[in-house]
């Protein structure tokens, strides 16, 4: 009977054990509902994708019960982590129609801290939230961060479906269809398995130091036996030379001390050059950035990328063969610029389809330059992985009027 028992215990403990090595992702229990992109001052940041639990009914979204997720992927060549704070914050508050909960001040903090450099393009960022009302973090696959607070994915959400959100962010959203053509772009968006790797590493605890080797004594010399005593005859001792003093040196004339040349003074952060900085450097705060808020960081790259997309906009020219056969389109272009805003280069990095419009867009640029002298926050966002160059992303879109 006791054997039988004992089976029983083991047979339930397999099924168990099954139940929990097959247990799916909690992700895998929602699907995509909805997508959108979110465009600021022209650029595309990343793309949304709304998720909710298999056959859930796209009413009241702010009261859909949990579980239920937001999924950012990056569109952008590269954000930094308090760039991407910046714009998730804004857009929570503009949704909400408030300011952002301490509680979710707090995340960002907490997130910005863990996050070891910038969001790249294909990048999947995502906040769940679970049924336990517990707000994670997740990171190409991997969990950074977890709050128990609700409210903070509530905030968050707020900037998606809101009352207050973007028409433009939100509409599309809740649209109850998908673009086949959004969901290919959206699919399109993955990282490497290299940097799914890399963002695992941020987390991993750091590997325990190697014991220090234990000292071993050394061996006692052999003690060697007392030799017999052998008596000497005493000798007069030998005299002694003593050296004479020499003479004292005579007293040198006191001399003014040099004085230590004076250390110069530390370079505004828009005067150092990005080829004089650590490359690990790039993604820290200096001094001037440390002082400003998400908010105002955020405010003062608009203001810059403002700048350059309106001298860009003011030379664009429409080809008059373009408009003959009503050719229509995007071009993304990626400009490089040195230090001062001077224009190094400038590619087409995705095609209108239309070669007249893509040499339109590329003579646009070019007729703009000098940019504005890049800012602190410019450089902090823009700089370039080789760190001697900045690289923006300017689109122009070419459409007709009717």
């Amino acid at each position: 009977m006791l054997s039988d028992y004992k089976r029983l215990l083991g047979t339930m403990a397999a099924i168990v054990t099954l139940l929990f090595s097959a247990a799916p992702n909690a992700q895998d229990e929602l699907e995509t509902v909805g997508l959108s992109v979110y465009t600021e001052t022209a650029r595309d940041i990343y793309m949304a994708g709304l998720q909710l639990p298999y056959g859930a009914v796209m009413q009241n979204l702010m009261l859909a019960p949990p579980p239920k997720a937001m999924e950012y992927r990056i569109a952008t060549r590269r954000i930094s982590s308090r760039g991407f704070s910046g714009t998730i914050l804004l857009q929570g508050e503009l949704g909400s129609g408030g300011r952002a909960p301490d509680s979710a001040v707090n995340a960002l903090a907490e997130l910005k801290n863990i996050m070891k450099g910038s969001l790249r393009q294909g990048d999947r960022f995502v906040i769940y939230l679970n049924e336990d009302d517990e707000t994670a973090f997740i990171l190409n696959g991997t969990e950074l961060l977890r709050v128990s607070e609700g409210d903070v994915f509530d905030f968050f959400y707020a900037g998606w479906v809101g009352e207050g959100a973007a028409s433009t962010f939100r509409t599309p959203l809740l649209a109850g269809t998908i673009d086949a053509a959004v969901m290919e772009r959206f699919n399109a968006l993955a990282p490497s398995d290299e940097r799914v790797a890399a963002i695992a590493a941020w987390t991993a605890p750091a590997p325990a130091p190697a014991p220090a080797p234990t000292p071993v004594a050394p061996e006692p010399a052999p003690v060697e036996p007392a030799p017999e005593p052998v008596q000497v005859a005493a000798a007069a001792p030998a005299p002694q030379a003593v050296a004479a003093p020499a003479p004292a040196a005579p007293e040198a004339a006191p001399q003014t001390a040099a004085p230590e040349p004076a250390a110069p003074a530390p370079a505004a952060p828009e005067q150092v050059a990005m080829a004089e900085l650590p490359e690990e450097a790039v993604e820290e705060l200096d001094d001037e950035l440390s002082k400003l808020d998400d908010r105002e960081y955020q405010r003062q790259l608009q203001e810059y990328v403002s700048l350059v997309m309106r001298q860009v906009y003011g030379e664009v020219k429409y080809p008059r063969r373009a408009i003959k056969y009503q050719w229509e389109g995007r071009v993304e272009l990626v400009a490089r610029l040195d230090e001062s805003g001077d224009l190094i280069e400038v590619v087409v990095d995705s095609t209108s389809g239309h070669t007249g419009l893509d040499k339109a867009a590329e003579s646009a640029v070019k007729r703009a330059a000098p940019f504005p002298e890049l800012t602190a926050v410019a450089r902090e966002e823009l700089v370039s992985d080789e760190g001697d160059s900045y690289v923006m992303a300017i689109p122009v879109t070419f459409a007709l009027q009717r």
